[in-house]
């Protein structure tokens, strides 16, 4: 995580694995120590996520990322067989869930959803 932190203007990111050949321990903390403690993404709209094994390690990048963002980008994530998905805040989270994480990914329905508002839209 710390390298991202070397890019505060950074606003669309792209994280790609090749699934075949992703086979990692866990990893249960990131280093955001290298670039400096009160380095932020400022500017971070849209990251992507794609060829994830499972769900749990999209999860969890996405709250090490929580960690030196000081936005909300938006989340989005696909895997061979699995249609376009968008990381929420679970409102019904509850800490006695099984879950570690109250992040959830729901599947896009409509594209149009994910598109930005820009100002000419409401003219």
């Amino acid at each position: 995580m710390s390298f991202l932190k070397l890019c505060p203007s950074l606003e669309r990111l792209f994280v790609t694995i090749d699934p075949k050949s992703y086979c990692v321990e866990k990893i249960t903390s990131c280093s955001t120590e290298v670039a400096g403690r009160n380095t932020k993404l400022k500017h971070l709209k849209l990251v992507k996520l794609d060829g994830f094994v499972n769900q749990e390690d999209e999860i969890l990048l996405a709250q090490h990322l929580g960690e030196i963002v000081t936005t909300e980008p938006l989340i989005l994530a696909s895997a061979v067989g699995i249609s376009l998905r968008k990381l929420i805040n679970d409102p019904f989270y509850q800490q006695k869930q099984k879950r570690k994480s109250n992040y959830i990914f729901v599947e896009v329905k409509d594209m149009n959803q994910l598109c930005l508002k820009h100002v000419h839209m409401v003219l």
